[in-house]
């Protein structure tokens, strides 16, 4: 199911400028992916709450007034075991100011641990 009304899910990515809480709705086995990674020679996905937390960390360092906006996320699968959305963030980078465009997809299983 596909829909861009705004969730308390999609509300959590609020978050993202506190890594630990915005990482903290993945499970162990959720997965977080930064296509656009490749072409800087990194890796492109990053697992569970440690691995987002850590990604997230980065991202700020790179652009500090990093975010993402409910009208940005676009949930493709919703359903009782999965979440899958892609998200596009618009960020000036610290080094340059310059502003940037960036794509990127989360999926994470339902679990017990997981509150995605």
């Amino acid at each position: 199911m596909m829909h861009r009304r705004p969730s308390p899910r999609r509300r959590r990515w609020r978050n993202v400028g506190n890594p630990e809480k915005a990482a903290a709705p993945f499970a162990e086995d959720g997965v977080f992916g930064l296509p656009f990674f490749v072409s800087l020679g990194l890796p492109t996905r990053f697992k569970s709450p440690v691995g987002v937390k850590g990604v997230l960390t980065t991202v700020l360092d790179y652009y500090p007034d990093f975010e993402f906006n409910d009208e940005d996320i676009t949930v493709l699968i919703d359903t009782p075991k999965q979440v899958f959305a892609e998200y596009v963030t618009h960020a000036r980078a610290a080094a340059t100011v310059g502003p940037t465009t960036y794509s990127w997809a989360a999926s994470s299983p339902r679990t017990a641990r997981s509150r995605c």
